[in-house]
């Protein structure tokens, strides 16, 4: 299961070594047409996630998964063996539809499979896989672009995609199913937010944070969200309910990996092709020089449990106050240096 994490995001990683050789390849991608390569993956792998934990939960965990690892196949193949940017965007369309089957369902099973006393620990570990899977998708997928074609990047996400689909089927248990019904007009308008609000941030850039293509994502976005919301409140079985965000725990939680998400894989984006185009490093390199990025996450991660909380007025620990100290530090100092072949930059 854990693998299976690993894999889905390990691809949001790798595919920004690849932005240098798709830009310089045959297919010929607009500066935007790049962004829609890095992005349609991501955009629909979240708008999906949700429903695909629930169609898990409806139709069975194990078959929603082994359909997810199916389609991240396709989808990989689709984009390997693609002639022009339409089918590539197509592909990695479908492997995100792949990837949003099967994230939340390696939890479900893993969960079924381990006694309560260790779901705590279970659940840990598999969170701690996202940091894993930026590793593995920086350094694998720089080994793997090192042979000097972005396609084989492809090939292999589909091979090992349908590896784990023939581990999970003979491995992973059957769990139960509900027969709650579907909530499908939630679903459509959670996507239809998330869609919005994702093609508001991606256009911004280029089209202008002011302009009427973002402005009017921004505003479809929040409407349709309050009318989701509204939705959920009254539906018997919600898609996700939102008075369980009125728990602080899970309130923070979610607050916090938005917050590690929406940096460490914005600095994907950023630092693979600024250490490739800037400094000058080869794509293996650039892999490794990410690398830092990952590390608190991993080792981190199995101390969450032991981390003081309270009050406003609760000092802060050590390690959080070093951490602070060395991010504002480390990112200026970064940022001023000459764009030489220096590897110490990947360490900044």
């Amino acid at each position: 299961m854990c693998a299976c994490v690993v894999l889905v995001v390990g691809m949001v990683a790798a595919i920004n070594l690849a932005v240098p050789m798709l830009a310089a390849s045959a297919l010929r991608p607009t500066a935007s047409a790049l962004v829609w390569i890095v992005d349609t993956y991501v955009i629909v792998f979240a708008c999906l996630v949700i429903p695909g934990g629930a169609a898990g939960d409806r139709f069975g965990r194990k078959g929603v998964l082994l359909a997810g690892l199916v389609l991240f196949a396709v989808g990989a193949l689709l984009s390997a063996i693609a002639p022009n940017v339409a089918v590539l965007l197509a592909g990695r369309a479908v492997t995100g539809v792949g990837a949003a089957a099967v994230l939340p369902n390696t939890l479900a099973v893993l969960l079924h499979a381990v006694p309560a006393e260790r779901r705590g620990a279970t659940i840990a570990t598999w969170a701690s896989m996202t940091g894993i899977g930026g590793v593995v998708g920086n350094v694998g997928g720089g080994a793997v672009l090192s042979s000097g074609s972005w396609r084989w990047l492809f090939v292999a996400a589909c091979a090992v995609a349908l590896v784990l689909a023939c581990v999970v089927a003979r491995v992973a248990r059957v769990s139960s199913r509900h027969d709650h019904r579907l909530d499908p007009l939630g679903a459509a308008l959670l996507v239809g937010a998330s869609v919005a609000l994702l093609v508001g941030v991606v256009q911004g850039p280029e089209a202008g944070w002011g302009s009427a293509v973002v402005i009017g994502g921004f505003a479809c976005s929040a409407l349709l969200l309050t009318a989701w919301t509204a939705v959920e409140l009254k539906v018997e079985h919600p898609l996700l309910d939102p008075r369980l965000l009125r728990i602080p725990a899970l309130r923070n939680a979610c607050l916090g990996m938005t917050a590690v998400f929406l940096g460490m894989f914005a600095l994907f984006y950023v630092n693979a092709s600024f250490l490739q185009y800037g400094m000058g490093f080869d794509v293996v390199q650039t892999g490794l020089g990410i690398l830092p990025l990952t590390i608190p996450i991993i080792l981190g991660g199995r101390h969450v449990g032991r981390c003081r909380t309270g009050s406003a007025s609760t000092p802060r620990s050590p390690s959080r106050s070093c951490a602070s100290v060395v991010a504002c530090w480390g990112c200026p100092r970064a940022a001023r240096r000459p764009p030489t072949r220096d590897t110490r930059h990947g360490s900044w």
